[in-house]
């Protein structure tokens, strides 16, 4: 039923249904098999929900995959680079670190320069360490004020 080359990365049964996320090219499908004894052919069964509409655009894109058509997805798959998945989860733990009350300088010292030591007084001020947190801090709050939407799984 899938297109050639299609691997899967992840599977799990939890005895009702087998899900699973395969990866075809650059697509990542996830999917939930199950088995209905009165059918003869595969069918897709979706559940009429505020996740219909949704689960509609999965299945004719799946479909559209099926007969050779990759061109059918609307957008491209976010497919973030290692460099761009650290970046994203060190400006989530600076938000997090941020939200919690920590001040600049621990959250440089922890998170940031986790293997430098220490700064302070006049160093601290004048330090590139100083300024690359506050930059890294600002930058954390720009996302979370809807600076995400420029990710590319939002184009």
């Amino acid at each position: 039923m899938l297109p050639p080359h299609t691997e899967t990365l992840a599977a799990f049964d939890d005895g009702d249904a087998q899900h699973l996320i395969l990866s075809c090219r650059d697509i990542r499908l996830r999917v939930c098999i199950t088995t209905a004894p009165e059918r003869i052919e595969p069918a897709f069964v979706i559940p009429a929900n505020s996740l219909a509409a949704l689960r509609l655009e999965a299945a004719r894109q799946l479909t559209a995959l099926q007969m050779g058509n990759p061109k059918a997805f609307t957008r491209p798959p976010f497919m973030p680079t290692r460099y761009d998945r650290a970046r994203l989860s060190r400006l989530l733990a600076v938000a997090d670190a941020g939200a919690t009350g920590a001040s600049a300088r621990d959250i440089a010292f922890e998170l940031v320069f986790p293997r430098s030591t220490s700064l302070v007084g006049d160093d601290w001020r004048d330090s590139s360490e100083q300024r690359q947190t506050r930059r890294l801090i600002a930058q954390a709050a720009r996302m979370i004020d809807g600076g995400f939407w420029r990710l590319p799984c939002f184009a």
